[in-house]
């Protein structure tokens, strides 16, 4: 792609969030909120037109929200009986 937008006069940049992002942040659940960021730094850097593209080999993975909403938080806690089990759910979110 790279030296397709060369050839025709084009300024492309490439950017693959997901290989930078430490597994600290899929455990602090800021995965999705790295990408996001990575996009807007290339949009900010941008002179003009902006792409993205989102492929992945990833099958099956998806990363934890780092915040659900309130009515869905209790729901969820109300379902949980352990004690150790509600601590982990508080910890989470």
């Amino acid at each position: 792609l790279m030296e397709y937008a060369i050839s025709r006069g084009v300024e492309c940049f490439m950017s693959a969030p997901r290989w930078g992002i430490p597994p600290q942040a899929a455990a602090d659940h800021i995965t999705t909120a790295a990408c996001l960021a990575e996009i807007s730094r290339c949009q900010e850097e941008s002179c003009g037109l902006t792409f993205v593209h989102l492929a992945g080999q990833k099958y099956g993975w998806r990363s934890i929200p780092g915040r659900i909403p309130y009515t869905e938080f209790t729901e969820l806690l109300d379902c949980l009986t352990e004690e150790e089990d509600r601590d982990l759910l508080h910890a989470s979110f």
